[in-house]
């Protein structure tokens, strides 16, 4: 019997089955992520779906990568199974949600409401940017505001009007939609501060 070495690395340990989970994946072993044009929140035109899975996922390629569209990112309408709309070989516009680098997939999104979201992530938005948001809370130091499901923002008590205000809550309430400027973004800290001056 021949032996031959190779490096792998460990991606879980389960000590109740005695069993080690290794990736003898490049990608995986050296933690790179492959290189790829698109980044979060790209949008990409006529995909073609090129295999279908029994859980109703479908499985779309293209640049040699492998994007993944899971069934409950298909459509807004939830779906029980796949059906005709989205068998291989048919093409549609997509929205890039994610990377998953551990298994090498671009997590895909056909969803209208994806699609057609203005900001999907900090990195979308820019300084001067007009924005539509809900106060999420009232706070000392200004509004918490939501713009989105994943971006969260602060007004700062003194961009809150053109004229200073002693009593926000008169002013404001939960749930509010404010227009804001975008004054400043980090993206990497994931920080937004906006103002409501004109």
């Amino acid at each position: 019997v021949s032996t031959q070495s190779t490096g792998a690395r460990v991606l879980l340990i389960n000590p109740d089955k005695k069993m080690v989970v290794l990736s003898t994946l490049d990608s995986i072993r050296n933690l790179e992520v492959p290189s790829f044009a698109y980044r979060k929140g790209d949008f990409v035109e006529d995909v073609e779906v090129v295999k279908t899975i029994k859980r109703g996922v479908y499985i779309f390629t293209w640049e040699g990568v492998t994007g993944f569209c899971h069934i409950s990112k298909l459509q807004d309408k939830e779906l029980e199974k796949v059906n005709a709309n989205f068998k291989e070989g048919t093409k549609h516009k997509t929205r890039i949600m994610g990377f998953r680098p551990i298994d090498n997939l671009v997590q895909l999104s056909l969803r209208q409401s994806d699609i057609s979201k203005p900001f999907l992530c900090y990195e979308d938005i820019k300084p001067c940017a007009v924005v539509v948001a809900s106060v999420l809370s009232i706070e000392d130091f200004g509004l918490v505001v939501k713009i989105s499901d994943n971006i969260r923002g602060v007004v700062p008590k003194m961009h809150m009007a053109d004229i200073r205000i002693k009593n926000p809550s008169l002013k404001f309430k939960e749930n509010q939609k404010v227009k804001a400027k975008v004054m400043h973004v980090d993206s990497k800290r994931r920080k937004l501060q906006l103002t409501l001056k004109r």
